[in-house]
């Protein structure tokens, strides 16, 4: 799992972005667990997440907003428009004490674009290309100058990164 920790704060609430492959609802739970065990994300205040899991190619849209009402459904848009699906992205909020109004909706949008533009530098995404029968896939090679492309025939950055392969 990437973790981008303390990438915006705002009247005294902080955010981290974090995220990682996944292919069954297990998997989500399972990354959720592995970051709430870390002590300072366990005392957050809001993980929201999204997923967009691929079931016998069909689309199964996964959110949930953890009390910070509109996030999740924030991160689903975000991870709609870029195409991502098989993959989570988690936004963690530590409240400040302030209310932020309009500006939490702004930060959700600024932490998931963080995540996305770097984990892409990184490496940590595959293109949209079958693997095994149940075909979990990520990132799907689409021509946009914010990220990279792949083909079929490039090298792939593996890096940290677990490929699922449904085996019936």
């Amino acid at each position: 799992m990437q973790i981008f920790d303390a990438i915006i704060s705002d009247r005294g609430s902080k955010y981290a972005v974090s995220g990682g492959a996944v292919c069954t609802r297990d998997d989500i739970n399972r990354c959720l667990a592995l970051l709430k065990r870390r002590k300072k994300f366990a005392k957050a205040t809001h993980h929201s997440w999204a997923a967009i899991l691929m079931t016998d190619a069909v689309r199964l849209p996964l959110k949930a907003d953890d009390g910070e009402a509109g996030a999740g459904n924030i991160i689903l848009r975000m991870l709609t428009r870029a195409e991502l699906t098989g993959h989570l992205v988690i936004v963690t909020r530590w409240y400040g004490g302030r209310h932020l109004g309009g500006d939490r909706f702004r930060h959700v949008q600024d932490a998931v674009s963080h995540y996305l533009d770097h984990a892409m530098r990184l490496g940590r995404f595959v293109p949209n290309i079958p693997v095994g029968r149940g075909n979990c896939r990520t990132w799907p090679g689409r021509q946009n100058p914010r990220h990279r492309s792949f083909s079929q025939n490039s090298p792939i950055p593996m890096t940290g990164l677990r490929l699922c392969l449904w085996l019936r």
